[in-house]
């Protein structure tokens, strides 16, 4: 099934549309709200920790997706990574939660829709690593989801998952929650390609 999908962007792509719409959804009820893609010798060096000390803020984490298209049939595939059910389990652990989100899009300029939907997924023990959704002939407003297993169905839902999974951390446990999952993750927090790098949300 999955072999005749393919992608016609990158995760780096589907950031510049993911973030934004996360970053408003978080501000419906927080009133700060920075997205961070961490480096131990940058975020989590010694000034870092010195200027950020005292603070204390709830984290989230997420992993960018890019829609997998077919020619043939009007179905988007969404594809969730072993290695990220594997880092966010070992988050969970210490209260982060972590979800997935993917803009569905069939071309560039579907990018720039006003009215672009998304998929948000909690990443857990039941996730699917598969996801497709069908577009009624092609209509990207006109979704069927063939299989809604974790999915977050809109923003109140995200809040509230975010809510349930999350306490307030400090800078130290931060770097604790970056290193855990690189080390049960995907293990490319060294490397400037490692596009499977989790970003991080982080609110008060």
């Amino acid at each position: 099934m999955k072999e005749k999908y393919s992608s016609f962007i990158s995760e780096h792509t589907a950031e510049y549309v993911l973030i934004p719409k996360l970053t408003n959804i978080l501000k419906q009820k927080y009133k700060m709200v920075v997205p961070v893609f961490p480096w131990i010798s940058r975020e989590g060096n010694n000034l870092s920790q010195l200027i950020h000390n005292q603070d204390k803020f709830k984290i989230v984490g997420f992993y960018p997706r890019r829609p997998k298209i077919s020619l043939t049939d009007n179905k988007i595939l969404i594809k969730i990574n072993g290695e990220f059910l594997a880092g966010a389990e070992e988050a969970s652990k210490i209260n982060v939660p972590i979800l997935a989100g993917c803009p569905i899009v069939k071309s560039f300029w579907d990018l720039n829709n006003d009215d672009l939907k998304f998929i948000w997924i909690k990443l857990n023990n039941n996730t699917k690593y598969y996801y497709e959704i069908e577009c009624n002939n092609g209509n990207l407003s006109e979704l069927k989801i063939l299989d809604n297993t974790e999915m977050l169905e809109n923003d109140e839902a995200i809040l509230n998952f975010v809510d349930k999974g999350s306490v307030l951390h400090d800078i130290k446990s931060f770097l604790k929650v970056i290193r855990s999952v690189r080390e049960h993750g995907d293990g490319h927090f060294y490397m400037n390609m490692g596009s499977y790098k989790p970003i991080y949300f982080l609110f008060k």
